[in-house]
């Protein structure tokens, strides 16, 4: 008897096993689960051509291509470039660059390894877009301390400078 029970035991592990295995693909594969941009480059072969859902900054501008746009979202791994029709884009105001927080969106769109309509990229054709949070822009004051030491290290350099001068003016003088 208790060789049947670890003969069902040792079955059920491995049914579960390889359920585990071959069914975490296309859980991955699943709409409701936001991808990382850095998961869906390095898997590119499993995503090609499936729906996706990805966060992100906004980042660079919004390049106008007649009806259709293109912008880049930044997930804080890699960043990736997302292009549909225009009006898609209508409700991002920041773009995100040096003085600017971009608006942090959702994207729902299909995946392309290497779009045939943008000449081969590695790209997602936006179906969907909502905006979680709007950008801000960011200041970025003036340290005083760093001026001052600036000012400090630049002073200590020329004297520096001067007295290497003298000497070795010096030098060629009494040669």
């Amino acid at each position: 008897m208790s060789g049947r029970i670890l003969t069902f035991l040792i079955l059920i592990f491995f049914m579960s096993l390889v359920n585990n295995v071959f069914s975490y693909p296309l859980l991955m594969i699943s709409k409701d689960t936001p991808h990382t941009i850095t998961d869906l480059i390095e898997r590119s072969k499993l995503y090609d051509g499936k729906i996706v859902e990805i966060k992100g900054e906004v980042i660079g501008d919004i390049l106008d291509r007649g009806k259709y746009a293109w912008i880049n979202i930044y997930d804080g791994s890699s960043s990736i470039g997302i292009w549909g029709v225009k009006e898609i884009f209508s409700s991002i105001k920041f773009k995100g660059d040096y003085n600017t927080k971009g608006d942090y969106i959702k994207v729902t769109g299909i995946f392309k390894r290497a779009d045939p309509k943008q000449g081969g990229e590695l790209d997602i054709e936006a179906l969907s877009l909502k905006v979680i949070s709007v950008g801000k822009k960011i200041d970025h004051p003036i340290s005083y301390h760093l001026i001052l030491i600036t000012f400090i290290s630049s002073s200590i350099a020329a004297i520096l400078g001067l007295i290497w001068l003298k000497v070795n003016f010096n030098k060629r003088r009494t040669s």
